[in-house]
């Protein structure tokens, strides 16, 4: 199935000319690549009692869509919805329990969903300046009308999963539930910070961004909320200076060593190129690899604030 998907990506990437696969060379490589990779995903979807139809055609889907005229975003995002809602149906066949299907469908169609609109948010930037097909932009979405279409993806994915019948369900909810509401988060956080600086950038001296609140110029803060002097942004907030680059993951053995002991670690071991490296201790402690909230005399002091709890999809009611 991760064949499958990877080829139909890889096609997509292809048809729309992204970055280095508008060259011709590149491009009829990543074409036969993909080629090989859809077969091999088919004989093996075979085996395994699969019908790989779904995936197969959902490139071929997006590609009629998007030139479509006038298609709506949730259109846009139906192969890749339809796609993954199949992946994610086999499994409760594979694993035994057929009633978990239906759940696991939805459960797939809101993770696809999600996946879609996270990824048309992150490139939405590059696509503006290169001229690449992108669906917010398409359908003329703002972020803030995005985010609310991810949000409700986002609700509908959890729901899906807490109808299903698992042997650990918290465990679950904290892969497919609480890691996308943590990618949905940071996806937006850059694409807003991006906006801000472009508006910034191409603003008249002295006006600061489109949008700056009068009493205050070049800020863009109302009157009296502005930063105190000399203290700047805070990190993180658009305006502050950019942080240093992130190592980008290197893949191989380095990569699966490091991998293995963020696990070992529960998350506290954080390699120099994982998102949640600079976070606080119980920022990257991920306690979902063993049952902590089934002890709920503990669940209320493994983390500061309102509640003490950091751990998503408890049953003892601290989440």
């Amino acid at each position: 199935m991760s064949l499958l998907l990877a080829a139909g990506k890889v096609s997509d990437h292809v048809a729309d000319g992204d970055g280095v696969y508008a060259r011709r060379p590149v491009a009829a490589g990543a074409a036969r690549l993909a080629g090989r990779w859809s077969s091999a995903g088919t004989a093996m979807a075979g085996t395994l009692g699969f019908d790989p139809a779904p995936l197969t055609s959902a490139a071929g889907r997006q590609a009629l869509l998007e030139r479509a005229p006038a298609p709506g975003l949730r259109e846009l995002t139906g192969p890749t919805q339809d796609a993954v809602a199949a992946a994610f149906g086999h499994t409760a066949v594979l694993a035994g329990k057929p009633h978990n299907r239906e759940a696991l469908e939805a459960a797939g169609r809101g993770f696809g969903r999600l996946a879609h609109l996270i990824d048309a948010v992150e490139d939405l930037a590059g696509d503006r300046a290169s001229g690449a097909y992108n669906p917010l932009a398409a359908t003329g979405t703002g972020l803030e009308e995005a985010r609310r279409h991810c949000d409700a993806a986002h609700a509908e994915l959890r729901a899906a999963v807490d109808e299903l019948d698992l042997p650990r369900p918290a465990l679950t909810r904290a892969l497919l539930v609480r890691e996308t509401g943590h990618a949905v988060s940071r996806a937006f956080t850059t694409a807003t910070a991006t906006a801000t600086a472009t508006a910034t950038a191409t603003a008249p001296p002295g006006t600061g961004t489109a949008g700056t609140f009068a009493g205050t110029p070049g800020t863009g803060h109302p009157p009296g909320t502005g930063h105190p002097p000399g203290t700047g942004h805070p990190p993180g907030e658009p305006g502050a200076p950019p942080r240093r680059p992130r190592k980008q993951d290197p893949g191989g053995l380095l990569s699966l060593v490091c991998t293995t002991l963020t696990c070992c670690t529960c998350g506290l071991y954080r390699p120099a190129w994982d998102e949640e490296r600079d976070s606080s201790c119980c920022g990257r402690f991920d306690c979902s690899g063993w049952d902590c909230c089934g002890n709920c005399g503990n669940c209320t002091s493994c983390c500061p604030g309102e509640d003490g709890c950091c751990c998503d999809g408890c049953s003892c009611g601290c989440d």
